[in-house]
């Protein structure tokens, strides 16, 4: 990100202290979900797989099974969903099909790193490349220029051969702008938060180099953000040479130096709900790329815009097993959606069964919103 872009972030989003949660918050999806399911008193068992992986199956009152949290895979998730989701090239297919905004992009086999660099930089400086099969921000490079791209490329594929996966590079047009996850719950937008690429601020004194290890240490004192720091790596070191400086520069008092391009919080990016700023057309861009995406009614939109009031957001990503990192933002309150998930599941199934009159006005509203997210998905259904 660029320092003007995001000096102006930081002053729209208006940040206050930082939210220091204790070491006994939830880190992980699961774990919000289990907490989630044991505040809500939702009958369930532990159970293991066939790789041996634990998982959570709930309960209905009568002892009838509810649905599974599976790792990676939530119950009223469609397992095709999540294969679309898993694949980025059909979740661009499925979205554009669906009228959503998404970056140019194309995609190469493993032994076609020349070809990719030869159209890759045909009419752009840099790009965004990414491991085809990889999620949870894993082998996603923004900001590649041409000298760097066949290192990043053969990157890509070692990481999904590691996982033991076919290699496939995407590259894509970059976005300029900021980076923001909505999260829908069960057909309802529940929030957006936006995402603020690692950065340290200067006090006059200290080198960059020692500002993160500054802001590293406060990080580490919160129970959430511990393991999620700020990185030193060649990453780091080319984003900081962009802007004429090094890990030894001393920036002046005020001085906001960003770090990386990537909007990710396991890299040391902060986070502040934003749901209240943004523009009508990209809460609907968000509701609509989850109901594009058949059989899909609860996930994290990743967005792109140029500003909060934007008119034209481009989608990222679809995640059909959400973060919920906004139930732990950095800075200001943040949003429960596990707890809105189970509730709302666990509300749907309710009324499918016909026991309408047990639900209070909050979770009628629940059902009311997938009803009316299934009107939608029925629209932008291939006809």
């Amino acid at each position: 990100m660029e320092p003007a872009r995001l000096n102006a972030l930081l002053r729209t989003v208006a940040i206050g202290p930082e939210n220091i949660y204790p070491p006994s918050v939830k880190g992980t999806v699961m774990g919000n979900l289990l907490e989630a399911v044991e505040d809500l008193r939702v009958d369930h068992r532990f159970r293991k797989n066939a790789r041996g992986k634990r998982y959570v199956r709930l309960l209905r009152e009568d002892g009838s099974v509810l649905g599974d949290i599976e790792p990676a895979r939530l119950p009223s998730c469609p397992r095709a969903s999540k294969a679309i989701c898993n694949d980025k090239v059909r979740t661009s297919q499925a979205l554009r099909a669906g009228g959503v905004g998404v970056p140019d992009s194309a995609t190469y086999l493993e032994h076609q790193g020349d070809i990719a660099l030869r159209e890759a930089f045909r009419e752009r400086d840099e790009v965004v490349v990414k491991a085809h099969s990889m999620t949870l921000g894993r082998g996603v490079f923004v900001g590649v220029r041409s000298h760097e791209f066949r290192d990043v490329f053969e990157e890509c594929v070692a990481l999904q051969r590691d996982a033991g996966r076919e290699p496939r590079v995407l590259v894509q047009e970059v976005l300029r702008g900021f980076e923001m996850r909505a999260t829908v719950v069960e057909g309802v937008l529940d929030n957006l938060l936006v995402k603020i690429p690692g950065y340290v601020t200067g006090d006059g004194s200290a080198t960059v180099d020692q500002l993160i290890d500054a802001k590293n240490a406060r990080r580490g004192e919160c129970g959430f953000f511990r393991n999620k720091l700020l990185r030193r790596d060649h990453h780091t070191i080319a984003h900081l040479d962009a802007q004429g400086l090094t890990v030894n520069s001393i920036p002046a008092p005020g001085q906001n130096i960003p770090l990386t391009a990537m909007a990710t919080v396991s890299f040391g990016s902060e986070t502040v709900l934003v749901t209240h700023l943004v523009s009508d057309r990209v809460r609907e861009q968000a509701l609509r790329a989850v109901a594009a995406v058949p059989g899909l009614m609860t996930a994290g939109v990743d967005i792109v815009v140029d500003e909060f009031a934007s008119e034209q957001p481009k989608v990222l990503e679809v995640n059909s097993f959400p973060h919920m990192t906004c139930i732990h933002p950095s800075y200001g309150p943040g949003s429960n959606t596990a707890r809105r998930y189970l509730k709302a599941l666990t509300a749907r199934d309710r009324a499918a069964s016909g026991a309408w009159n047990t639900l209070d006005d909050v979770d009628r509203s629940y059902v009311a919103g997938a009803l009316s997210f299934y009107d939608l998905k029925q629209q932008l259904a291939p006809r």
